[in-house]
């Protein structure tokens, strides 16, 4: 489906309305303002979060990576981490500390009205 890649996307309905534009099923949280899809990369597996921030008129794009530290490497995992981080250009790179999950997290702020053009959406998705 076509969509308008300069259409406003100012709240959490319009982007649900914008994900299934896009042809990407959303599951979706409202008391969260979350937003659950495939990835929109093809090949990508998993499941892609994102979350309206409502209060901070930022929006995360998260990507879960299957991998689950095993406890007893937690420390030695978050200390690589930082390091990644720190020496690339994009990070992002995250551990939950208490599952021990491993994800992907981009932030993209949002403009003074709160709102992203459906195509920075569209390329935020792909490029985190």
């Amino acid at each position: 489906m076509s969509v308008d890649r300069g259409a406003r996307v100012a709240t959490f309905a319009e982007l649900v309305d914008l994900v299934r534009a896009l042809g990407l099923p959303p599951a979706t949280n409202p008391e969260r303002q979350a937003v659950q899809v495939a990835p929109p990369v093809r090949g990508e597996k998993g499941t892609m979060l994102v979350l309206w921030d409502p209060r901070a008129t930022l929006a995360h794009f998260v990507h879960p990576l299957a991998l689950t530290v095993p406890e007893d490497r937690a420390a030695a995992v978050l200390d690589a981490v930082g390091r990644v981080n720190f020496a690339s250009v994009f990070q992002g790179v995250v551990v939950d500390p208490r599952e021990r999950k491993v994800s992907f997290r981009g932030v993209v702020p949002r403009r003074p009205d709160g709102s992203l053009t459906a195509g920075e959406v569209d390329q935020a998705a792909r490029t985190v």
